[in-house]
């Protein structure tokens, strides 16, 4: 929410955010798309034998993303409970990943990340594919259209080039 202000005010040129993406008078490419992957401690039941389903989750302590500050990601692995039919035991609900990286270890509880999360190296956690269809979260390069400054076309052009993923809500033209 506060680079969508600073956006708006002109105050940054560029963002990174995640859905939703309210796109009026904004420019938007998606540049990132991640599965989400399970995470728990290495000593945990989970973190060996088969690759598990959403289903299996069911009944253990769920570390998930605050629904205010990490609310994108709270949803989305909420909607995998909902899909499957199940309930999650939340024990915790935090913002920052390193935290709940940093519980996950201890064995407080499980949780559902960001694939990027395995390049943070944290010790004791171990990250599983889950046997489900994935579910992907999703990152926005996001620019006011309006925003005059002259650099902005150049790295803007740059970053789509490097970093750009196909997608239907892919609006911008690299004409523009």
């Amino acid at each position: 929410m506060q680079q969508m202000e600073a956006l708006r005010d002109n105050r940054i040129d560029f963002g990174l955010v995640r859905p939703p993406v309210d796109e009026r008078g904004l420019g938007t490419v998606r540049v990132a798309s991640e599965r989400l992957l399970l995470a728990v401690s290495s000593s945990h039941r989970l973190a060996l034998g088969p690759t598990r389903s959403i289903k299996d989750l069911a009944g253990e302590p769920f570390i998930t993303f605050s629904p205010v500050d990490g609310r994108y990601f709270y949803e989305l692995i909420e909607g995998m409970f909902r899909k499957a039919g199940i309930s999650a035991k939340y024990v915790q609900h935090i913002s920052q990943i390193h935290s709940i990286l940093a519980l996950v270890s201890t064995g407080v509880g499980i949780s559902l990340v960001p694939e990027t999360a395995r390049k943070l190296h944290f010790e004791g956690a171990k990250f599983r594919e889950l046997s489900d269809p994935p579910v992907f979260a999703e990152l926005f390069l996001v620019w006011n259209s309006d925003n005059e400054n002259p650099a902005l076309p150049a790295f803007r052009d740059l970053a789509i080039r490097r970093f750009a993923i196909s997608s239907p809500r892919r609006r911008h033209v690299l004409a523009q």
